[in-house]
């Protein structure tokens, strides 16, 4: 048997790494932060505890790199917003790609919607989800104001909220939910020229 490449540690460091995350994830968002132990996380990943430390100093680490992965992907659905398509349109492609990316992986965003009733999450990362809400509401409301309407913030505010229920209620009622009809309903209500 030859010794492994560089590259094959690498890719078998990045799997390892991913193993942790998922089932930290998945513990996190079915048996709540503060109940969840390292042990318990390395068990359903399938390392030993030592060698978790290896990839994660601690739990607040691990959380910490969970929630960075979710606002890098917020922060990737807002440059759709970005480009010479009318305002219009950018917004469709806004709610069109959100809808996708619920639809894509279901699993992860029901347990990342878990972590935000935890109050000790919410209260760990209320500056960073205050930030990150407010710069995303400006570009939606910017939007809003490019098509000409009357009260931008609130179009905003009510596109984001409604949105949020949307997510909800499709996680809670899946296929019982009309998901197709009620992002229709919103693209003509928020995105016409």
């Amino acid at each position: 048997m030859s010794p492994k490449t560089k590259e094959q540690y690498e890719e078998i460091r990045q799997k390892s790494a991913e193993a942790i995350l998922q089932a930290a994830l998945e513990l996190f968002g079915h048996q709540g932060y503060h109940s969840t132990t390292i042990s318990q996380i390395a068990k359903a990943a399938g390392v030993s505890k030592g060698l978790m430390y290896n990839y994660f100093p601690s739990k607040e680490a691990l959380l910490d790199e969970i929630i960075h992965g979710v606002m890098a992907v917020g922060e990737g659905l807002m440059t759709l917003l970005e480009g010479p398509s009318s305002p219009g349109e950018r917004l469709r492609k806004l709610l069109l790609n959100n809808i996708e990316m619920l639809k894509s992986n279901l699993h992860f965003w029901k347990l990342i919607t878990s972590l935000s009733f935890q109050p000790e999450v919410v209260e760990r990362y209320s500056d960073l989800i205050r930030t990150k809400a407010r710069a995303n509401l400006e570009v939606v409301e910017e939007l809003f104001r490019q098509k000409g309407s009357p009260d931008p913030r609130r179009e905003a505010l009510m596109l984001s909220a409604t949105l949020d229920g949307i997510f909800l209620h499709y996680l809670n009622l899946r296929e019982d939910y009309p998901l197709e009809e009620m992002v229709n309903h919103l693209i003509e209500q928020f995105c016409s020229e």
